[in-house]
């Protein structure tokens, strides 16, 4: 079913070609995904939504780039949605979507007010880019409502793999760091990571900071605080490892994110130092975020090859 799809969306959307204009779309529907339509009016809206977050003109040379991927996000976000009105999800994470909002806004060099009035110059329906998000929100409240009894952690192997390295004298190291996150999916992004360094060479992470990152964090100047190393993720240690205390890593891919991690201090804690505890918990949240991701990723792989996916 999922090569048909792929298939069969690289046939329908040849109707923007070379000499098509998206002014010149008609509301017609092109594609029934279960219970949702796709209309060439939702193919408009998404094609500029993604142009203006990845601050690229409305020209057919970026339009022809993105609308596959516009289409394929379409369906998977009507899948989703077959499946957040088959379980009657209506709550979603309003600070979730508060944050998203304010990363973008950023992004764009503007704020809430200001993202808003950007959609509107460029005829885009703001309420229809919210509720997008929105549908991102509730799949993830319905993911842990279908999972939440499996997202049970072995607390006691932690655990016990922590009091063996403690027995050991194996020493854990602590890291203070600092983060700067920028957007993949943005216009010029090796231009701007290379701002971003020469920024930081030229002046300092701070500055860097509150010039260009988008993470909550950039409010207290990108400090993400003190982890230790058995919370994060290899990709992050494979790059800090690398570093002594003030390196800057390269850009590490997470996500639909790019960020630079900064080392603001290294501690390596003795067994009398070590909060078991704190860092339990630690693991916990990083072993159940992962497992979240997982379930998702499985539940919708399953729900695309069941649902009846039809173009007209």
């Amino acid at each position: 079913m999922k090569r048909l799809v792929i298939i069969k969306v690289l046939l329908i959307i040849s109707f923007f070609n070379s000499e098509q204009v998206l002014s010149k779309i008609n509301n017609k529907i092109v594609a029934n995904v279960g219970s949702q339509i796709i209309t060439d009016l939702d193919i408009e809206e998404e094609i500029k939504t993604m142009l203006i977050l990845s601050q690229k003109k409305f020209d057919q040379g970026n339009i022809n780039q993105v609308k596959n991927i516009a289409m394929n996000a379409l369906i998977k976000r009507s899948i989703k949605k077959n499946e957040i009105l088959k379980y009657n999800v209506e709550e979603y994470d309003e600070n979730g979507l508060t944050n998203y909002l304010t990363q973008v806004s950023k992004q764009l060099n503007t704020d809430r007010e200001g993202l808003k009035n950007i959609f509107e110059r460029n005829l885009v329906n703001y309420e229809i880019f919210l509720n997008k998000y929105r549908t991102e929100l509730r799949w993830n409240s319905l993911i842990y409502s279908l999972y939440k009894n499996q997202l049970n952690i072995n607390t006691v192997e932690i655990e016990n793999e922590l009091k063996k390295s403690l027995e050991n004298k194996m020493e854990i190291v602590e890291y203070e760091l600092s983060e700067i996150e920028v957007l993949f999916n943005q216009k010029n992004l090796n231009k701007n990571l290379e701002e971003i360094y020469e920024t930081i060479k030229t002046t300092n992470f701070i500055t860097a900071v509150k010039k260009y990152s988008i993470s909550p964090s950039s409010d207290n100047d990108g400090k993400m605080g003190k982890l230790n190393e058995k919370s994060l993720s290899k990709l992050y240690l494979n790059e800090l490892k690398k570093l002594d205390v003030g390196g800057v890593t390269n850009p590490i891919r997470s996500g639909e994110s790019v960020v630079i991690l900064k080392i603001d201090n290294i501690k390596k804690l003795g067994n009398e130092e070590i909060d078991l505890e704190k860092i339990k918990k630690q693991i916990v949240l990083k072993k159940r975020d992962e497992k979240l991701n997982l379930f998702s990723r499985s539940h919708l792989s399953s729900v695309e090859n069941s649902i009846l996916v039809k173009f007209k």
